[in-house]
């Protein structure tokens, strides 16, 4: 018989331990940075480097489309390949429904299903207040919780300015300040500051009308300086015939698409249940 070993390689720097040197010097590279064979990438201009060689494979099919076996949807029609066989999964499942572990609320007439589970503990604790993880407001006298914790953080944020994520504005003489919950939403409000006060990066609409100077900020912006400057409605009076038609037929046709549209929904609600039945009557 074999000869075994119960020896073990221990970690001098944390509690990690194994039973093959070889681990051990991989957990010692990847963990601690010590005694890497550091593998380089050989493309003009790119300077990633990786600590195994399965890692710098991975980087030269997906950044540089080198060594790829691509993977193609089998669906006809479909020209989608993807790199790995896992994002193949993927794309099967959201676009064309093969392979899919449906996850059914259970709730009565409810026939919310959804391709993920963590989707559905979200439909149960938002639509239902099934197991609800509530995340209430820390301030005194504020009665505020919410389902989903970012939730919290954008209250706490706006409404009492914990959290906040401050830009100041960089005009000489201009001690406004632009707050958001992340620094990204921060610099959206900022550059809003900037357009509508200081007028910097702005994108102008013109008025294209003759002997008309005028600007605005927004198309909504210019459309009303249209109609109350230049009575553009007055300009369109020889149109009003076609355009009354136009629009009768417009609101008909808007009637038709809603009634199509609720026969659809009505027909999938239907068969959504038919599908919940039966999948009850699998597990009786």
């Amino acid at each position: 018989m074999p000869k075994t070993t119960s020896a073990t390689h221990a970690c001098e720097l944390c509690n990690y331990k194994c039973t093959r040197k070889d681990s051990l010097r991989s957990h010692q590279a990847f963990k601690h940075n010590l005694n890497i064979i550091w593998h380089y990438c050989r493309q003009s201009g790119c300077a990633f480097r990786a600590k195994s060689g399965h890692s710098l494979k991975r980087h030269l099919a997906q950044v540089h489309s080198l060594g790829i076996k691509w993977h193609e949807c089998p669906v006809k029609g479909c020209g989608h390949r993807t790199k790995e066989t896992g994002q193949l999964k993927v794309h099967l499942a959201n676009i064309h429904d093969i392979g899919v572990t449906w996850h059914w609320c259970d709730v009565d007439d409810c026939t919310f299903r959804t391709k993920v589970k963590d989707t559905l503990e979200r439909h149960l604790a938002v639509k239902h207040d099934i197991n609800v993880t509530w995340h209430d407001c820390s301030q005194a006298d504020c009665e505020y919780r919410a389902k989903r914790r970012d939730n919290l953080i954008t209250h706490l944020a706006m409404k009492h300015g914990i959290g906040v994520a401050w830009i100041n504005c960089h005009v000489e003489g201009c001690t406004h300040r632009a707050k958001g919950t992340t620094e990204t939403t921060a610099k959206s409000s900022l550059a809003r500051h900037l357009a509508n006060k200081h007028e910097i990066g702005v994108t102008w609409h013109s008025c294209d009308l003759e002997s008309c100077n005028y600007r605005g900020k927004s198309a909504i912006q210019l459309e009303k300086h249209k109609a109350r400057k230049h009575d553009i409605s007055k300009m369109k009076k020889e149109s009003d015939s076609w355009r009354s038609s136009y629009d009768a037929m417009k609101a008909k046709n808007s009637q038709l698409e809603k009634e199509l549209k609720s026969r659809k929904d009505e027909l999938k609600e239907a068969h959504l249940k038919i599908l919940k039945l039966e999948r009850k009557l699998k597990n009786v």
